[in-house]
């Protein structure tokens, strides 16, 4: 029993001793998040992960990533603004489509906002997902079972998209 508890401390500092969690909770949805990455082909849906940070180098988008690079070995598609002249909203609904149809299975939504979106609501309720295909008049259908990280300082939510996800709260980290 007590090797056991000891190799869980030590996996336990490997994988999250980078981070200062807010509270418990949070280092218990990091947990959560491994898990559900492991596991998520076994449930039709699975709840979306929020990685709220206070500032820039808390270690979000690196967190973000760890279900993917634990369960496939790398980053997973990581989503984020690629220029000051991204526009915005429409722009990531469209990366997020083709992470979608090219089936990742670990696609992060890096340095948002807000999650406040009834797109991310649909996407989190919906066990398929109908995407148009960019230049045509055909739509594909997707299944929906990928596990969807959302990252960002001070992240908002409206109620509906805070019940369709698992939050974890960062402190900042005063060693980066």
């Amino acid at each position: 029993e007590s090797m056991a508890l000891e190799s869980a401390l030590i996996l336990d500092r490997s994988l999250f001793g980078g981070f200062i969690f807010e509270d418990d909770a949070s280092a218990a949805n990091a947990w959560a998040m491994i898990f559900m990455g492991l596991l998520r082909d076994s449930f039709g849906l699975v709840p979306g992960f929020a990685i709220s940070k206070p500032d820039v180098s808390s270690g979000a988008s690196t967190l973000s990533t760890i279900p993917a690079y634990v369960c496939q070995g790398d980053e997973g598609a990581v989503l984020g603004k690629k220029s000051d002249r991204d526009a915005g909203r429409e722009e990531q609904q469209k990366r997020l489509d083709a992470a979608l149809i090219e089936g990742c299975r670990f696609i992060v939504m890096d340095n948002l906002h807000s999650v406040e979106s009834d797109y991310y609501n649909t996407l989190l309720t919906q066990l398929w997902q109908t995407i148009r295909l960019l230049g045509h008049s055909k739509q594909k259908y997707c299944k929906n079972n990928r596990l969807l990280i959302f990252n960002g300082k001070h992240l908002s939510f409206t109620d509906d998209t805070a019940r369709r996800m698992v939050v974890i709260s960062l402190l900042k980290n005063a060693h980066l």
